[in-house]
Order: structure tokens, then C-alpha cells, then sequence
């Protein structure tokens, strides 16, 4: 009877290395190449279609594209949402000295452009209307404070040169040209991010390497005072197939643009009757929870012709209707009076 010889792999694995004469096997001074199992047909056709969502997309560069790195510094030292109005003011007022560059912006000290500006060193002036939280209003209401709601306030901008390089290192990393080790540059690719970030800066929520917006199926309301916004996370990564940019989905909590009042109703429930209870006042439990509740938290007062934003510290020990208040002239006012003396209420 003829046998069939056996398959290579059961031809490798039979193939067992003599041994020593102490016992032990002896390694083959020759290895064979493993060859992976060959697939039975060419994929088929006859499996449903699924459709497969990717998070990585290749990013194409100009290697020999050059960048020039500026520094920024702006005072009085603007937040950055304000930082990047200074910036869309400057690139439209100075098209010719910035050589009609168009620049992007981290929204701190980093700017990056593709055309070098006419000077290594610039500064420049901006003014910049402050908004004003009555303007939020409908259109026809306080009118008679159209003038003061123009005020301008004025920002010195100083930008120098830095750096200048360009994708060429990048490029031989990702393709692993020459024997030679080649460190990542990060000058170039913290560019290329800022750069991708630009413009959904400018219309989303930043925080920390995420963005997020309401644009992105709305907000929800997750109780609390809170609301949930989509976002996503993007960063630039190294990959064996080229540069790639990863875009991850994520969710986080914000806390509602609302009153305080309204808010403190929706977080605590000793609040939710407040228009039954006003002449009684917080317990120590009570107040704590509520100090608790805005401790840290953002707010920007509405009663004034400009909008200025505080952060809450905690409250005051006497109620408002016993607190008093010296004016300039030393004679002491309530709270309650000063505002409706101020503002009419």
C-alpha cells in the first residue's frame, strides 16, 4: 500500500531534533520557514454585507511644506474664547502685514502659519467690544443703552518668530527611511494638530483634547441641573500605514445655562417649593448643601450693562435683607436698597 506523504507542516513537526548524550535535544542548526494555512476559496460572496465604522483616517502631508512657528502674548491676559476673537479681528485687519496668511491658533501662545509674516517681531492693537448681557434680550428692549453696550476694550498683541521647520523628518520616520534612528518630531506634528483643530475650536466647547456642541444630536437632560453634550476626541498618531488621525465619541455633563434659582431648584429638593417657604430661612444643613452646590461654579451677573463672570466662593452669613452695605461717603445702606436705588427695581 502507497501512502500519501504528509503535509509540510506535520513534515516540520515530525522532524524532532536529536539528542546529546546527556538526554538533551540538540537544536537543528537549520530552521524552516512557517507558511500560514492558504485560505479554502477567495473569500466567498455569499455572506450578508455588514457595513464597518472606522475611528482612523490617513492624513496626507506636504513634506516640503514649511511652517513657521510664532509666539503670543496678549494683554490683559484674555480667556481663551476672547483670545480667539483677538485673533479673527487681527487676521482681518492686517491681511497685508500677516501676507494674507491665515493662521491657526491653539488659543494660548501658539500660532502657526504656512506664509512667514513680513516681520520676525509685531505688535498690534485691538479693540474689542465687550458684550453686553442685556443684549441677549428681544430685539427692542433697552435701547437707551445701545451707546454703552459699544464699550471697547483695548488689547496689546506682541508676535515673534520662534521656529520654522517642515515634514521632511516626520515623512522619514513614518517611512523608515536609512538605517538610522529617527526621533518622532513633535514640533511638526503639535502643528499638524492645532492646525485640524482650528475650526471645530471655534464652534465647539473645548475641553482638554475633546470638543463638544449641541449641534451634535442636541443636548439631553440628565437631571441635577445637568445636560449631556455629544463631542469627540481627535489626536494625530504615528501608524506602520502613514499618519492617521484617531476621532473617538464621547459624552460629558455640563451644567445648564440657567438662573441660579432655577438651578438650585433642579439640583436640591428642599428648593422645589421656594415660592411657598421665602420668609423662612436656609437651616445649617441647608445651607451647606447649597454652598456645596455652586462652590466653584461659573456665573455671570445679568443686571449690569456688561456681562462679568465670578465664581462662587460661598454665602454670606446674614440673609440679604440684613446685610448692610457703606456708600462712598461712609453712610451705611441695605443690599436690598442699594439695588433698588441703583437699579430702580
Amino acid at each position: 500500500m502507497q501512502t500519501a506523504p504528509e503535509p509540510e507542516w506535520v513534515q516540520r513537526r515530525s522532524k524532532v531534533a536529536p539528542r546529546g548524550g546527556d538526554g538533551r535535544r540538540m537544536m537543528a542548526a537549520k530552521t524552516q520557514a512557517l507558511v500560514a494555512t492558504k485560505r479554502p476559496d477567495s473569500g466567498g460572496v455569499e455572506g450578508p454585507v455588514i457595513s464597518l465604522l472606522a475611528n482612523h483616517f490617513l492624513v496626507q502631508f506636504d513634506p516640503s511644506q514649511r511652517i513657521f512657528h510664532y509666539n503670543v502674548e496678549m494683554s490683559p491676559n484674555p480667556s481663551k474664547e476672547v483670545a480667539r476673537m483677538i485673533k479673527q479681528k487681527l487676521v482681518e485687519n492686517n491681511s497685508a502685514v500677516l501676507c494674507g496668511a491665515y493662521p491657526a491658533y491653539d488659543g494660548r501662545k501658539n500660532l502657526y502659519s504656512a506664509v512667514e509674516f513680513q516681520n520676525d517681531r509685531l505688535e498690534f492693537f485691538i479693540s474689542l467690544p465687550i458684550p453686553s448681557s442685556k443684549s441677549r434680550l428681544p430685539y427692542g428692549e433697552f435701547n437707551d443703552l445701545k451707546q454703552k453696550q459699544q464699550q471697547l476694550k483695548l488689547f496689546r498683541i506682541n508676535i515673534k518668530l520662534v521656529s520654522k521647520f517642515d515634514g521632511k523628518e516626520l515623512n522619514s520616520y513614518l517611512s523608515k527611511e536609512g538605517d538610522d534612528w529617527i526621533p518622532l518630531p513633535q514640533d511638526y506634528l503639535h502643528a499638524l494638530d492645532v492646525v485640524l483643530r482650528e475650526s471645530p475650536s471655534e464652534k465647539c466647547i473645548t475641553m482638554g483634547r475633546s470638543l463638544y456642541s449641541s449641534s451634535m444630536e442636541g443636548t439631553k437632560e440628565i437631571g441635577g441641573g445637568a445636560v449631556g453634550l455629544r463631542g469627540f476626541f481627535q489626536s494625530l498618531r504615528p501608524t506602520q500605514q502613514g499618519l492617521a488621525l484617531n476621532v473617538d465619541s464621547s459624552v460629558s455633563a455640563f451644567h445648564e445655562s440657567i438662573g441660579v434659582i432655577p438651578y438650585l431648584q433642579k439640583r436640591l429638593e428642599f428648593l422645589k417649593d421656594l415660592h411657598q417657604r421665602k420668609t423662612r430661612c436656609l437651616s445649617g444643613e441647608e445651607k451647606r448643601e447649597v454652598e456645596k452646590a455652586l462652590k466653584n461654579i461659573r456665573v455671570f451677573v445679568c443686571h449690569r450693562e456688561t456681562v462679568q463672570r465670578y465664581r462662587v466662593y460661598g454665602l454670606t452669613e446674614e440673609a440679604t435683607e440684613n446685610l448692610w452695605f457703606p456708600d462712598r461717603d461712609g453712610k451705611k445702606y441695605k443690599a436690598s436698597e442699594l439695588l433698588q436705588g441703583s437699579l430702580q427695581l
